[in-house]
């Protein structure tokens, strides 16, 4: 019988190479894709417009392709067909010549990149429990290259123009596919196959419910952050160079904890997610007073806890709690729970209160953490109680 770590070895590495192919594209798209489009002649409406259907689409895309993923136990064949479309779509763009042809085909992209994510970390955790990975340690090379996307597109966008956007995204999403046909081969399941009945029984499920408001909320907590946090502290006179270095601590930070995983496991999923809600109410509560640029070191590294801890919380639970056979549909709810419905909101109250109170807006995000903490209190609570 092999050993552990021989068997272990080829999946750790082949899944933090995706992991590390598919950050580029994000790292390059999350803050230089608006940009290209800019720079294609869209007017601001139409960028928001090809921002945020993707977030709006996905409430009901991304859970029917995980749960046809598991069905079918062919997660990774998924996770190929998604990233070729990608591929092939962001090629198409090139050529895109009409201002809706380009929503239209960006949009595309944002669907079939936002179905990977769910589906990888299924993948990923599948392999965490049969195999005794460190999910934190794989993960982490994600957050390595997003760090590398995000400086190189910034380095190029200034010497090449807003079209090398375009470029480099083709260039990483070719690497990503390569990587997903790297991927390992999944043992057949030889468990029934996972009924629409199934999934429905998952989502009335109260304590998957709880678990839900729990992640979404300490997830959604970072719209102010996300949306307004470079615009703020741009409005305070900090620099171009201060403001990176503010996001790359933040990432730094979130690599470390997730370096640390391994010995966070013990402290349990729900209390990993409770932690991060704790971090959120002191992080966001200080960012609403506007703290001196120094105090913003320090918060900043809080994004350990309220983005990483959270985060690994959630993907703990999830292989802890969730049967194999809906492992995926329990991914793709949390991910259209997050990043569709709970961030899209946030991200509607943070515009209309930072237009009103400025940096004010992020005391909306220490209720929001608030929230989570209690929604994970009372999910803690029936956890013991079903356990007795």
């Amino acid at each position: 019988m092999a050993s552990a770590s021989a068997t272990s070895g080829g999946w750790g590495l082949r899944l933090s190479v995706f992991f590390g192919a598919l950050f580029l594209i994000h790292g390059v798209n999350l803050t230089y894709l608006p940009v290209w489009l800019e720079g294609r002649g869209l007017s601001p409406a139409e960028i928001g417009l090809a921002s945020s259907a993707p977030m709006l689409m996905r409430i009901a895309v991304t859970p029917a392709v995980a749960f046809m993923a598991d069905r079918a136990a062919l997660h990774r064949e998924i996770i190929i067909a998604a990233c070729v479309g990608a591929l092939l779509l962001m090629v198409a763009l090139h050529s895109a010549g009409s201002v809706l042809v380009v929503i239209v085909l960006v949009v595309l992209v944002q669907m079939a990149l936002q179905t990977v994510m769910p589906l990888a970390d299924t993948v990923t955790m599948a392999a965490v429990k049969e195999r005794g990975l460190d999910y934190g340690r794989i993960r982490l090379w994600g957050s390595l290259t997003f760090i590398l996307a995000s400086y190189v597109a910034g380095w190029a966008v200034a010497r090449e123009g807003a079209e090398a956007v375009l470029y480099l995204t083709i260039a990483a999403a070719g690497l990503t596919v390569a990587a997903a046909i790297w991927l390992p081969r999944a043992e057949a399941s030889r468990g029934p196959r996972l009924t629409f009945a199934d999934a429905v029984e998952l989502v009335k499920g109260r304590t998957f419910l709880l678990f839900l408001v729990t992640a979404g909320a300490i997830q959604a907590s970072h719209a102010v952050l996300y949306v307004f946090g470079v615009i703020h502290w741009r409005s305070q006179g900090l620099s171009a160079g201060y403001i990176a270095t503010l996001w790359a601590i933040s990432v730094l930070a979130e690599i470390a904890l997730f370096w640390a995983a391994r010995w966070l496991q013990g402290y349990g999923p729900v209390r990993l997610m409770m932690l991060g809600a704790a971090a959120g109410l002191v992080r966001w509560l200080a960012m609403a007073f506007d703290p001196a640029p120094y105090w913003l070191v320090p918060l900043q590294i809080l994004h350990a806890g309220t983005f990483a801890a959270s985060h690994l919380g959630a993907m703990l639970w999830i292989g802890a709690r969730v049967p194999a056979a809906t492992a995926g549909t329990a991914q793709a709810l949390l991910s259209t729970f997050t990043a569709g419905i709970a961030m899209s909101a946030a991200m509607l109250v943070a515009g209309l209160l930072y237009a009103a109170f400025a940096g004010r807006a992020y005391l909306a995000m220490v209720v929001a953490c608030g929230l989570g903490l209690v929604a994970g209190l009372a999910l803690a609570r029936l956890e013991r109680r079903e356990a007795t």
